[in-house]
């Protein structure tokens, strides 16, 4: 098992950092917040935690003034899930768990439009990565590439290939005309801002039937002789809890094709 396993590992070995993962499983909160969950230990122990966890790269910390964000970045345990559950789960034990998952999900939609009268919420998914490529190679990849490291669309079916424009106003979308008749197509989003190689933002719903306005803004930062490549995906409207996890999920998803891509030449099925 590599260091990072390792590492990983030993961060979720404490029951209170599981907690705190818990927490942040269902959104960002302050190290107060925090704090206040737990308020058997001290507020430093609580940080010490979050180092913890931060070290392992399960937390990203944004902050705003003098506030510390904390936000579950799953990636690491996307890795853990791939190297011993690809390994030695069968399909009926994935199929079972994604069962239950539809039941508590459907559950928990009809809760809140019980208790809220609608499902308009704000919320801010974050993802984090790093790749072993200088930052100028992993922006061309992608705003270039995209094609080779993107969801290919449903499974199953023969899709046209995600594309990015690399300019302001470039869209990011997937041209459909040649299956389905001129100008067919899905729009994501399109560039609101680019700095090469540092930073680009794109704005739009990725093409969902929700009412809900959103900003995908990644940045690039160099990080162990490579790259760190960090999404933050943040949405305001009509945001179902199972959409909430779809785009948590697809991002980890994303991250990893990119990396992959990046460093190995292996571009996504």
């Amino acid at each position: 098992m590599d260091d990072t396993l390792d590492e990983t590992w030993r961060a979720l070995a404490d029951p209170t950092r599981r907690l705190i993962l818990d927490r942040l499983s269902r959104g960002p909160e302050t190290t107060g917040e925090l704090a206040l969950a737990v308020p058997q230990i001290s507020r430093f122990a609580v940080m010490k935690h979050l180092g913890v966890l931060e070290s392992a790269g399960l937390v990203t910390v944004r902050r705003e003034g003098r506030t510390r964000w904390n936000h579950l970045n799953a990636v690491p345990l996307r890795r853990v899930y791939e190297h011993w559950v690809g390994t030695f789960a069968d399909q009926w034990a994935g199929s079972l768990l994604r069962l239950q998952e539809h039941a508590e999900r459907t559950e928990e939609s009809a809760m809140a439009a019980t208790e809220t009268g609608g499902a308009a919420r704000c919320t801010i998914v974050e993802s984090e990565i790093t790749i072993d490529a200088p930052r100028k190679r992993v922006f061309g990849a992608i705003l270039n590439e995209t094609e080779s490291w993107f969801w290919p669309g449903d499974a199953g079916k023969r899709n046209p290939p995600s594309r990015i424009e690399p300019w302001i106003g470039g869209r990011f979308w997937r041209d459909e005309s040649a299956a389905l008749g001129e100008g067919a197509g899905e729009l994501y989003a399109t560039i609101a801002t680019i700095r090469p190689p540092e930073m680009v933002r794109l704005v739009g719903d990725f093409a969902s039937t929700h009412a809900y306005a959103g900003t995908i803004t990644i940045r690039l930062n160099d990080a162990d002789g490579g790259t760190r490549v960090r999404v933050t995906h943040a949405c305001a409207g009509d945001v179902p809890q199972d959409k909430v996890r779809e785009f948590d999920d697809g991002w980890r998803d994303e991250l990893g094709n990119l990396k992959r891509f990046v460093e190995t030449g292996a571009a996504r099925a």
